[in-house]
């Protein structure tokens, strides 16, 4: 490779006024590393926006971000045999110890030495980034790297999936369908479940899932009363599966009133509304046999994600809504928490793709 610079997104430390796309040199890589050409690098608005403000809650700066990216192998170390240059590749950004408590367990969430891309190590909002070779996965040529690039949210839809455990016959309420709630929602109607319905105050993201089978209500942020009524007139016993990606705590506090007995509460996002706090009913948890659990981020599930693509289960042309080219960055996050009608923004940091 001749190049010895490249285009890249980086903080010297947290907050926009310490962050900018410059020349820097392209990343030298191990015997066991693969060098990738970023094709497509996804926005994470948590982390991204995290990024922007006071810091990622794992951050080390200076740092790149960008940790939903897929790409071509550009180069692959001495000892690399499962991938050569021109491949189409993905790579699960985090890098578990493997020596921890939590790794010896084969809990790998939950490392607590955990690694990674975009967060304490460079990530993928560069021309090119490395990856170890037990972390990448091959892309079919007939899923877009764009598509490919959305694996590593796929990936948390899939555990939240999992621990909601649905059941044949289930009635599913999900809140939010921005970008995790849409792949959720795919996710759910290829399930176990009977209905899938989904709630959002903006009508063009219901419309995107309600194409492929879910119900939509629309939610009335002045007056939640409304779709509680008009949902409880479909289901008068209730969902048997809550999933909230919305991070609305007074939606969540009302929620109970929602569910059926023996139901399950899955929170997905963090509360981020002027009101923090969640203050659920234990009353209504006790005498209905409620269960909250939460669900975060997946981890060593990847070649499952890319399958997911491949197989239709997930269609990601109804969840990337915008792109970007890399020099328009911080316009491109701006549209991601700004324009309510923005679903997924996509980066492409060495121009158009397919």
């Amino acid at each position: 490779m001749e190049k010895n610079t490249m285009k890249a997104l980086v903080y010297q430390k947290p907050g926009r006024a310490n962050g900018g796309v410059i020349d820097v040199p392209v990343p030298e890589y191990k015997d066991d590393e693969i060098l990738i050409k970023v094709m497509a690098s996804s926005i994470c608005k948590p982390a991204d926006k995290n990024h922007d403000g006071k810091g990622s809650v794992i951050g080390r700066y200076p740092v790149t971000p960008g940790h939903e990216f897929a790409g071509i192998v550009e180069e692959v170390g001495a000892n690399v045999t499962n991938f050569k240059p021109g491949d189409r590749i993905t790579a699960d950004n985090g890098t578990p110890c493997g020596k921890c408590y939590y790794c010896q367990r084969a809990m790998f969430t939950f490392c607590e030495n955990f690694s990674s891309m975009g967060q304490n190590t460079n990530g993928a909002m560069a021309q090119y980034a490395v990856v170890k070779e037990c972390n990448a996965v091959h892309v079919p040529e007939h899923v877009s790297l764009k598509a490919a690039s959305l694996c590593e949210l796929i990936g948390c839809a899939m555990r939240c999936i999992e621990n909601a455990d649905l059941k044949v016959g289930d009635v599913v309420a999900i809140f939010g369908v921005g970008a995790s709630g849409n792949l959720i929602t795919q996710l759910a109607l290829h399930s176990n479940a009977q209905k899938v319905v989904v709630f959002d105050c903006i009508q063009s993201k219901l419309d995107r899932v309600s194409a492929k089978g879910a119900i939509p209500i629309l939610v009335d942020l002045d007056d939640y009363s409304k779709h509680e009524k008009e949902f409880l007139r479909m289901f008068p016993h209730g969902a048997n599966v809550v999933i909230d990606t919305t991070g609305d705590a007074e939606l969540m506090n009302r929620c109970p009133d929602l569910m059926a007995c023996e139901g399950k509460f899955i929170g997905y996002s963090f509360p981020t509304t002027s009101k923090r706090h969640v203050k659920l009913d234990m009353g209504k948890f006790i005498m209905k046999q409620l269960t909250y659990m939460g669900s975060n981020f997946q981890s060593h599930h990847f070649q499952r994600c890319v399958d997911a693509l491949a197989n239709g289960v997930i269609d990601a042309s109804i969840v990337i809504t915008h792109t970007y080219p890399l020099e328009d960055y911080f316009e491109a996050l701006d549209t991601n928490i700004q324009d309510p009608e923005c679903v997924k923004v996509t980066i492409l940091p060495n121009g158009s793709i397919e």
